[in-house]
């Protein structure tokens, strides 16, 4: 909770839609566990949310500051959520802007695949790729 201020200037820095305070709460609340951050001599720079619903995991937001991207910070917190997950579900889910080719990217690099097209998914009226990790 402590972070919480934090890790929602992150996700402004990262997202032109960006998840509400409340909505940041809501999830801490609920999936304690699966929000994790890195911290740079005190500072977050970076978050994942996830949680488990039955058998599948979903990753909720992903975000690093842009002064830390491309240092692997977006990996290692790939790594902790699906390394978590892993023995808990039998796969992962997530959604992503068509557009985020940097986070596909990410994503697929991580054995993420596209499975559907979600049109119209945001608010602006953009569409979304549904896509999951398989851990069997």
């Amino acid at each position: 909770m402590d972070d919480l201020e934090e890790v929602e200037k992150v996700e402004k820095a990262s997202f032109s839609k960006p998840f509400t305070h409340y909505m940041f709460y809501i999830l801490l609340n609920n999936y304690p566990d699966g929000f994790i951050v890195v911290d740079d001599n005190g500072k977050i720079v970076g978050y994942i949310i996830y949680s488990v619903a039955k058998d599948k995991g979903i990753i909720a937001s992903i975000g690093v500051l842009p002064d830390y991207r491309k240092k692997g910070i977006g990996q290692i917190l790939m790594d902790n959520a699906i390394n978590n997950l892993r023995n808990k579900v039998d796969y992962v889910e997530l959604q992503v802007s068509v557009s985020n080719v940097v986070a596909i990217s990410l994503y697929k690099k991580n054995g993420f695949v596209v499975v559907d097209t979600i049109s119209r998914y945001y608010p602006d009226g953009g569409d979304a790729y549904l896509m999951k990790r398989m851990f069997y």
